[in-house]
C-alpha cells in the first residue's frame, strides 16, 4: 500500500463522523429539491391562500390587520416577510421548514451525544443523519410544506435545557415552539410531573410560554393594529376547527368506530377524560416508583405523555405525530431493542402521508385506519413496557 494511499484511509477512519454527516447533508439536500414542486391539496386550499391575501393586503403594511387563516401570528408575520423574497409561494413555505430540518438534526445530534456522555461522535452524527433523512421529516417540510419540524425543534431544544435543569430558557425555548403550533402544549405534563415530583422550580414558570405567546404577536399588534389578546383567540379557535375524532390519525376511537365523523359531540367528553386519567395513571406509577431525574428518563417520559396525549384525544391530524416519532429515533440510539417500534411508527405515518399526499388508499377502505389504530395501541403499549422497565432499572442502579 502506497503511503499516500494509507494517510488517506486513516483520515477517512479518523473522521466517519464527520463524513457521515456530510453525506447526510448532500443526500438530504438532494432528496429535498426532488420534491421542490411537489403542490398538496393543504398548499392549493390554505397556505398559497393565505400568501395570497396577506401580499394583496399589504404584507407588513397591511397584510397583518385582520386573522387570515388558522396559523397564529408569529406565522403569519413570516408570511408577510415571505411575500418580500422573490420566489414563490410554494419555495418559501418550503424553504423556511427545511432551514428547520437541518436545525432540528443538529439538537437531535447534539442530544444523542449529550446523553451517552459525549465519549462517541459516531452516534450523534448518525443520529443527525436519521432525522435529517426520515422519510417523514422529508415528506412533511419538503413535499407537504408543513411546519410541524418548526414547534418540534423548540420542543427539542426545550427538553435539553430542561435536563440540564435551567428551567427558565427550558420555558422561554417552549414558548417559542408554543407560539408556532399549539401542539407544542403536549409536552406540558412531563414538565408539570416534574413540578410536583422534584419541587425545583415554581409554578410561575408555567407562565412563561404563554408570556412568550402573547409577546409573539406584538409585531402584528404594533404594524396591523390588531388586539392585544388576539393572538390567544386564534388558538381557542383552532379548538373548535374539526368537528371528528379523528384526521388521518389511527387514533385509539377509530377501534369503536370506523366513521371519524360518527359520535364526536359523544366521544369528545370521553376522549378527553380518558387522556386525562391515563396519563395521571402513568404520573402516579412514576411517583410511586420514585423514578430518577435523568436526560434519557426524560425523553421516555416524553414520549409516553405526548404519545398518549395524541393517541387517545380527539381531533388529532397524522402529523401530530411527529414529535414523538422524533423522540423515538433518539431513544432508539439509547435502547435498540426500541428499534422495531421506530420503524413500526413511521410506517404508520408513511401510510398516514401517502394516503393523503398521494392517493386515498385509506378512505376507498374503511377497515385501514381501524387496523392500523390496533397497531398503533400495540406500538404504544409496548413502548409503555420497555420504557417504565428500564426507568425501574435504572432506578436500582442509580440507589445501590
Amino acid at each position: 500500500m502506497f503511503q499516500v494511499e494509507r494517510k488517506i484511509l486513516e483520515w477517512v477512519q479518523k473522521h466517519i463522523p464527520l463524513l457521515l454527516v456530510v453525506a447526510a447533508t448532500v443526500i438530504g439536500t438532494v432528496l429535498r429539491f426532488d420534491q421542490r414542486h411537489y403542490v398538496s391539496t393543504d398548499y392549493i386550499g390554505y397556505l398559497m391562500d393565505w400568501y395570497e391575501k396577506i401580499k394583496a393586503a399589504g404584507a407588513l403594511q397591511g397584510g397583518l390587520r385582520e386573522q387570515v387563516g388558522s396559523y397564529n401570528l408569529l406565522f403569519q408575520f413570516l408570511i408577510a416577510l415571505m411575500t418580500y423574497l422573490p420566489i414563490d409561494s410554494l419555495f418559501a413555505y418550503k424553504m423556511l421548514s427545511i432551514l428547520f430540518d437541518y436545525l432540528l438534526a443538529v439538537i437531535c445530534g447534539w442530544f444523542v451525544y449529550d446523553l451517552i456522555g459525549r465519549t462517541s461522535t459516531w452516534k450523534g452524527a448518525l443520529a443527525y443523519t436519521c432525522v435529517l433523512c426520515s422519510p417523514i421529516v422529508i415528506l412533511n417540510s419538503a413535499t407537504w410544506a408543513q411546519c410541524d419540524v418548526i414547534y418540534t425543534f423548540f420542543i427539542m431544544i426545550s427538553l435539553y435545557y430542561f435536563t440540564k435543569e435551567r428551567y427558565i430558557p427550558s420555558f422561554l425555548w417552549l414558548g417559542v415552539g408554543f407560539a408556532f403550533k399549539l401542539q407544542a402544549l403536549f409536552i406540558l405534563p412531563l414538565y408539570a410531573f416534574w413540578y410536583f415530583s422534584r419541587k425545583k422550580f415554581t409554578v410561575l414558570h408555567f407562565l412563561i410560554p404563554f408570556g412568550v405567546l402573547f409577546l409573539s404577536g406584538l409585531p402584528n399588534v404594533i404594524l396591523g393594529g390588531r388586539g392585544l389578546f388576539d393572538v390567544f383567540e386564534v388558538y381557542f379557535g383552532q379548538t373548535e376547527w374539526f368537528g371528528q375524532f379523528a384526521m388521518n390519525y389511527p387514533s385509539f376511537w377509530l377501534t369503536l368506530c370506523t366513521n371519524p365523523y360518527t359520535g364526536y359531540e359523544e366521544i369528545w367528553n370521553v376522549a378527553m377524560l380518558s387522556t386525562i386519567v391515563i396519563l395521571a395513571i402513568l404520573m402516579v406509577y412514576w411517583l410511586y416508583r420514585k423514578v430518577e431525574f435523568t436526560g434519557k428518563n426524560l425523553l421516555y417520559m416524553g414520549l409516553l405523555l405526548i404519545y398518549t396525549c395524541i393517541l387517545f384525544m380527539p381531533g388529532m391530524h397524522e402529523r401530530y405525530g411527529y414529535s414523538y416519532e422524533i423522540l423515538s429515533i433518539l431513544i432508539a440510539f439509547l435502547l435498540p431493542e426500541t428499534i422495531p417500534l421506530t420503524v413500526g411508527l413511521l410506517g404508520i405515518s408513511m401510510t398516514t402521508y401517502g394516503s393523503y399526499l398521494y392517493y386515498n388508499a385509506l378512505n376507498q377502505y374503511p377497515f385501514a385506519l381501524p387496523l392500523l389504530s390496533v397497531i398503533n395501541i400495540g406500538i404504544y403499549l409496548t413502548y409503555v413496557r420497555i420504557l417504565n422497565h428500564k426507568m425501574s432499572i435504572e432506578n436500582k442502579q442509580i440507589n445501590r
